[in-house]
């Protein structure tokens, strides 16, 4: 690929490779999977602005290599369900990560791996975690079914619809995804995911 643009946006330069950096991994990982597999066994709809949940929530926070979220992101849940399943035996009602800033160019993230905590309000687990609050408000969701390896559709789905629509996201508020089950109970390719983008 090849292109130019005026001198006075040469700022924007580092951003837009990111950007094709990234779409294009991910059309090659969708072009090995059908290679593979047939098809690719992931879905992403998008359901429009809808209410989105109000919950407090405590989680771990950790800033990793866009490349490295995946691991370090099972650990973190793996912590959450041995400190609050299995050590505390407490059950939460919402599972959620969440992302307070990314730098595309540098292909960096902070993301917090979190539960919701209407039965932990009265427990110390440690100064690892943190806690927050999800502000019930108007959200873009968009909704993925099928293994986070593609979770990244959904996202560039999300962004693609704001920026068409010339909809901006609220800046007190922070974007996440909402796991409607878990990997630990159901294959790959019936994992539910919804994406909500929160509205000014």
């Amino acid at each position: 690929m090849d292109g130019s643009m005026p001198f006075f946006l040469f700022f924007m330069v580092p951003m837009m490779k990111a950007w094709i950096g990234m779409d294009y991994d991910r059309g090659l990982r969708m072009m090995k999977e059908v290679a593979e597999k047939g098809r690719v066994n992931a879905t992403t709809t998008n359901k429009g602005v809808v209410d989105c949940p109000n919950f407090s929530y405590v989680g771990i926070q950790r800033t990793v290599n866009v490349s490295e979220i995946g691991d370090f992101m099972k650990k973190d849940f793996m912590k959450i369900i041995d400190d609050v399943v299995k050590q505390r035996n407490k059950s939460a009602q919402h599972w959620v990560s969440l992302y307070p800033k990314f730098d595309m160019v540098k292909q960096r993230m902070t993301y917090i791996a979190a539960i919701s905590d209407e039965n932990l309000k009265d427990e110390d687990l440690g100064s690892e975690y943190i806690r927050g609050e999800v502000q019930a408000d108007k959200a873009l969701e968009i909704f993925h079914k099928g293994s986070y390896d593609f979770i990244g559709n959904g996202w560039s789905m999300g962004m693609m619809y704001l920026q068409s629509k010339k909809k901006e996201m609220k800046q007190s508020s922070i974007p996440f995804e909402y796991y409607r089950n878990s990997p630990m109970e159901v294959a790959p390719e019936e994992l539910e995911t919804s994406i909500y983008f929160p509205l000014k």
